[in-house]
């Protein structure tokens, strides 16, 4: 269980768009992350954690559903 669900994120640069790999700001450090396929961001914009697959945040653009 990921206590950090939901927690906002900011995306810091694409390392593949395609794959939908990137780097996200979360609490000070930078952390590796998928994107939620269909999420079309641009670097500055604020994503929200939907779960984590080892050290990947997988990020969306809305909040996790309660």
């Amino acid at each position: 269980n990921f206590l950090d669900l939901g927690q906002p994120v900011v995306l810091e640069s694409w390392v593949d768009a395609a794959s939908g790999s990137a780097r996200v700001k979360y609490r000070g450090t930078t952390w590796d992350a998928r994107i939620a396929p269909g999420t079309r961001s641009e670097p500055g914009a604020t994503l929200f954690i939907n779960g984590q697959d080892g050290s990947t945040l997988l990020v969306g653009a809305a909040p996790p559903p309660n």
